[in-house]
């Protein structure tokens, strides 16, 4: 499955996690819609057999964050500082884009 794929499949993922807002700000601890450097969506994983799974180990009920700061951009400090943050990948077919990984909240303690 292309990454193309992906972000279409995604895109009525991003949808649902954006009418839901308030509830992910409260479960993840920050507005995902404002993070990051040029922000392009985010999602909660929810299958095991989505890219997530196939390309890099995330559960689910994690949140993944997509920017456009990947290729020769530094990892955003300010998400890579949260104490939920797991870790970022760049996709493997366009650079430019990365994807930032985060956990619950209620799972750090």
């Amino acid at each position: 499955m292309s990454y193309r794929v992906f972000d279409i499949l995604n895109e009525q993922k991003m949808k649902q996690a954006k009418a839901n807002s308030e509830e992910i700000e409260k479960t993840f601890g920050f507005n995902p819609g404002l993070a990051g450097n040029r922000p392009r969506g985010y999602w909660i994983v929810e299958k095991k057999k989505t890219c997530e799974e196939l390309y890099w180990p995330v559960p689910t009920g994690y949140l993944c964050i997509k920017t456009r700061d990947g290729g020769s951009n530094d990892i955003c400090e300010v998400l890579s500082k949260l104490p939920n943050f797991i870790y970022s990948v760049e996709d493997s077919f366009d650079e430019t884009y990365r994807y930032y990984y985060f956990k619950p909240l209620s799972e750090l303690q």
